[in-house]
């Protein structure tokens, strides 16, 4: 997977693309990396290029996966919200993956010069407030 296809760029045109695209610095990191943690400021976002990612919360002494990030998505939005605020859950790599990174003001800079990329951002916000309204119809219905 090449970095141009993740959902953050879908519908993005080429000319558009070629001037955000070198905001992301490419790493691969191994397993258990965190991408960012709980509670501490939100400074990036991130591509996940090849691999997963798990988002969790932390409430008490109880971890849950709030959802497992693949290829082509993106996680730590929260950054681009000012002023500055912390992130609520953690994410971090479940194998070795490549990740993708830009600064959030960088990238907030290129949401106002690019709106195709901020419809972007609020579709897969659309999207995931969309899965957790499922999973907590299904927890009411019960088996």
């Amino acid at each position: 997977m090449m970095l141009r296809d993740n959902a953050l760029f879908s519908g993005v045109e080429g000319a558009s693309l070629a001037r955000v695209l070198p905001l992301f610095r490419v790493v691969t990191v191994a397993a258990d990396t965190p991408l960012y943690t709980s509670g501490r400021i939100a400074r990036h976002v991130f591509l996940i290029v090849s691999g997963n990612v798990a988002v969790t919360q932390q409430t008490g002494s109880l971890e849950t996966m709030v959802t497992v990030l693949g290829p082509g998505e993106f996680t730590g939005e929260r950054a681009l919200l000012h002023p500055a605020t912390r992130h609520l859950w953690s994410a971090v790599c479940l194998e070795e993956s490549c990740i993708a990174y830009a600064d959030a003001d960088a990238l907030l800079a290129a949401l106002t010069a690019f709106p195709a990329l901020g419809v972007n951002v609020a579709a897969a916000l659309h999207r995931r407030v969309h899965d957790a309204s499922l999973a907590i119809d299904g927890l009411i219905a019960g088996p």
